[in-house]
């Protein structure tokens, strides 16, 4: 319920009655033609069941993911692109099992080069720098490691000032 001047009125309750009065939907009154394509409707069970395995979202069983194919991954997927994709520029590649992978288990390709030709895991702490800007350019030849970004913010500035 509300006063006078619109506002919620704490504690009240909207009656039955108002409720479910004829043209009322949760606060919204559909205009002629506009109405639910359910409305009066009962569904039945196996309609019930259709709609919910169309929602998709991490609810569903291991058996309903089998019916609306969402089981597939990797290269059973139908969108499988061999492990890579890229983002704001940079290449990932799928290694699920490196320490340092992101939840979908991917790995930036820069980091994964600079730990090869280093023969170890980088550091948290570690920044990888692209010498030429392009950031999928991932030869070693344009990589070069900072220790911190702190050190790679000061290399940044003296190019700044060197331009």
């Amino acid at each position: 319920m509300r006063d006078e001047k619109g506002r919620f009125i704490k504690g009240s309750i909207i009656g039955k009655e108002h409720r479910f009065k004829k043209g009322y939907r949760g606060g919204v009154d559909f205009p002629k033609g506009h109405e639910p394509w359910n409305k009066g409707k009962q569904l039945s069970e196996e309609l019930k069941l259709k709609l919910s395995l169309a929602h998709i979202g991490n609810h569903h069983t291991e058996e309903s993911k089998l019916k609306i194919g969402l089981a597939k991954k990797g290269e059973n997927n139908f969108n499988w692109k061999g492990g890579r994709y890229k983002s704001r520029g940079y290449v990932l590649i799928l290694k699920p099992d490196h320490p340092y992978s992101n939840k979908q288990g991917y790995v930036y390709e820069h980091h994964l080069v600079m730990e090869k030709a280093l023969n170890r895991y980088l550091l948290p702490t570690e920044i990888v720098h692209h010498i030429n800007g392009i950031k999928d350019d991932n030869r070693i030849e344009n990589l070069m490691l900072f220790k911190n970004h702190s050190e790679h913010k000061k290399h940044h500035l003296l190019l700044q000032k060197v331009s």
